[in-house]
């Protein structure tokens, strides 16, 4: 599938498609007001902090203050902070940039490139994810050049070259940890890989390097914690945060079932009941940060063992649920209040149309001929072993929450369906019968499944969900005040 034929057009079409995803997210900016009720509110707070006491703690974990200290530089150095917000979205179509060039490069084929660009420009969840505060787009900004990186380090021929990209790389990765800790356990996917090369001695070792320097490197510095505590709060990222996180993902007490927090109280009355139970059963007279942490490993541990069933089927809860159809919460508020004027139905339909259109293009356009390529070149394997631990790491390791699913769509899923549309052909879609067979059923049982959720959202957990839009309509006059862009 040629999209551009003319190629005089091809020097300029990834400029101008470029410069139309910037513009869009700037637009999208330009009309919201519900900064605070939108974002993390901690965080746009931390930079007057860092203003009144010259400096805030770096913390690993639920507290990445690092984000904070770029408002802050934005705001009290430059100015305003509505130069933050230009960033914002000047990296993430830096992003998008980024994986346009590896596309090229990988397919050997620059037709796939515009195509993800194209798709991401529709992509809107992605476009107005930008105007929040605390996101992901940094985060998907610095995996994209771990990608890149990669890509380059697959392809290096000398040990000095390859040492350079395992450098940065290494360094990007712990950039990373003062914004998510997603990357803590890249070293074991760069260990696995170095073993299925093992045929390949330069590439083994290559990757191995990698493996060891990013393991001494992230977890070396975790004995001596003590000593950085007043700057970096490395302790409280690998025992406390992490088995909180752990603990919603892997038991019934988060809302309807997976979520990062109680959401009912009847879940955290539930919760302060068995806890009770749990310190009388222990003989604990005492609620301590201990306490707590013990008490949530033996939840996690008597729900997995006690109700092996119940934990899968909330698994494949957790997986529906980020890919579902319930829109991603921060940029709904942001849209509802500014650009469609408290109108949920258009709200929603600009969020999950181009979703819900990419999906099924991928499966539609889905071609056994991405599994041999795959087969036949290891870098696959490598892009591969990335997306299943994407999967895992934002999925299944901890709760789900729908805006989990952007980096994955952003760095996997799109780029995967780019090429599967590139090579797309109408005569072969209709001849397979079977598989157009099996893909019509797969369709049915996820608009099914999509169904089931918009019931569940609009009808039985209605005072929910529309409890939440009447507090944002509430709460947008107050804080109309606090538009950044005038």
């Amino acid at each position: 599938m040629n999209i551009i034929k003319n190629p005089n057009t091809h020097n300029y079409f990834p400029g101008i498609i470029l410069s139309m995803i910037f513009l869009l997210r700037l637009f999208i900016y330009h009309n919201t007001s519900l900064f605070e009720f939108s974002d993390y509110i901690s965080y746009l707070s931390a930079i007057d902090l860092i203003y009144e006491n010259n400096k805030l703690n770096l913390i690993h974990g639920n507290w990445l203050y690092l984000n904070s200290y770029f408002g802050y530089f934005f705001k009290y150095i430059l100015g305003s902070l509505d130069y933050y917000f230009i960033f914002n979205c000047l990296i993430a179509t830096c992003s998008s940039y980024i994986i346009y060039l590896l596309l090229s490069k990988l397919f050997n084929n620059r037709n796939v490139g515009y195509i993800y660009l194209i798709i991401i420009f529709i992509y809107t969840e992605y476009i107005a994810l930008s105007t929040i505060f605390y996101t992901q787009i940094i985060e998907i900004f610095l995996i994209s050049l771990i990608i890149y990186l990669l890509y380059y380090l697959y392809e290096s021929k000398s040990w000095s070259s390859s040492l350079l990209y395992v450098t940065a790389i290494i360094f990007i990765i712990h950039v990373s940890f003062f914004f998510k800790g997603t990357m803590r356990y890249l070293w074991l996917v760069f260990l696995i890989y170095s073993f299925m090369n093992y045929s390949n001695r330069k590439r083994l070792f290559q990757f191995l390097m990698l493996c060891i320097l990013l393991f001494g490197t992230i977890h070396i510095p975790s004995l001596f914690s003590n000593r950085y505590d007043s700057i970096i709060n490395l302790h409280s990222f690998t025992r406390d945060s992490s088995i909180g996180f752990i603990f919603f993902g892997h038991t019934l007490y988060g809302g309807d079932g997976g979520e990062g927090t109680f959401i009912y109280d009847e879940n955290r009355i539930r919760y302060d009941l068995n806890y009770q139970n749990w310190l009388i059963k222990k003989g604990i007279t005492e609620k301590t940060q201990d306490s707590k942490i013990n008490f949530m490993k033996d939840e996690i541990k008597t729900f997995i063992t006690h109700h092996p069933f119940q934990w899968i089927r909330l698994q494949f809860y957790k997986f529906s649920r980020t890919f579902g159809i319930v829109p991603e919460g921060n940029t709904f508020q942001i849209l509802f209040s500014g650009l469609f004027k408290f109108n949920w139905i258009f709200t929603s339909l600009f969020l999950q149309i181009p979703f819900i259109l990419i999906i099924i293009s991928f499966i539609l356009c889905f071609d056994l001929k991405i599994i041999k390529i795959f087969i036949y070149n290891n870098y696959y394997y490598l892009w591969s072993s990335l997306f299943i631990y994407w999967i895992l790491g934002s999925i299944f390791y901890g709760p789900f929450q729908e805006r989990y699913r952007i980096p994955i769509m952003v760095l996997f899923i799109i780029p995967i369906l780019s090429y599967l549309i590139s090579i797309f052909s109408l005569k072969n879609f209709l001849l397979k019968k079977r598989l157009l067979i099996i893909k019509l059923i797969v369709i049915t049982v996820i608009f099914s499944v999509w169904a089931i959720q918009a019931y569940e959202a609009l009808i039985i957990n209605k005072d929910r969900y529309f409890n939440y839009v009447h507090s944002v309509r509430a709460s947008d006059e107050p804080l109309r005040q606090i538009k950044l862009w005038e």
